[in-house]
C-alpha cells in the first residue's frame, strides 16, 4: 500500500545469498531499508521500513 511504514516479507526454506542481495538492492531502489531480519520456525522473516 502506498502509505505503509512498514513491509514483512516471509522466504521459506533456504536463502539464497545471490537471490537476497537482488531482492534487497530493488526494494532500496524503491525506498525500502531492511530493518529487522530474525527466523522463525524455519523461515526468514525480513522487515522492511519505508524510507523517508
Amino acid at each position: 500500500m502506498a502509505d505503509d511504514h512498514y513491509q514483512v516479507e516471509v522466504n521459506r526454506g533456504d536463502l539464497s545469498t545471490g537471490s537476497l542481495t537482488r531482492d534487497l538492492n530493488k526494494k532500496h531502489a524503491q525506498g525500502w531499508k531492511l530493518a529487522h531480519i530474525f527466523e522463525q520456525a524455519g523461515n526468514t522473516v525480513m522487515v522492511f521500513e519505508k524510507v523517508k
